[in-house]
């Protein structure tokens, strides 16, 4: 499905928008001057594109899945056999990794 947009924020949500339902990079697809709209749309096959979210919080939600992941390693991988634990570092290679030494 595309979405249509003002022509004068188009280069602004195509350069810092993706794609809501796959978080892929909208592009063109046709430019109505007389209406003064641009049509959007992701290029995945059979997405339904259905909106747009920043880069920004694409980026956060990233974030937190990496976070949720590192969690879920930590606290359930006495539990459960199929999660590899978390390596185990000392404090001085944990500066290192850092950058302190």
């Amino acid at each position: 499905m595309a979405l249509e947009i003002p022509l004068n924020q188009s280069s602004r949500i195509l350069r810092f928008y993706l794609c809501s339902d796959c978080w892929e990079p909208l592009s063109e697809i046709t430019r109505d001057r007389v209406e003064q709209t641009l049509t959007i749309s992701c290029q995945t096959k059979d997405c339904p594109c259905r909106g747009m979210v920043s880069e920004q919080y694409v980026l956060e939600r990233e974030r937190q899945a990496r976070e949720w992941l590192r969690n879920a390693r930590r606290y359930m991988a006495d539990s459960l056999p199929w999660i590899t634990p978390l390596p185990k570092q000392s404090y001085a290679q944990i500066l290192q990794a850092l950058g302190y030494f």
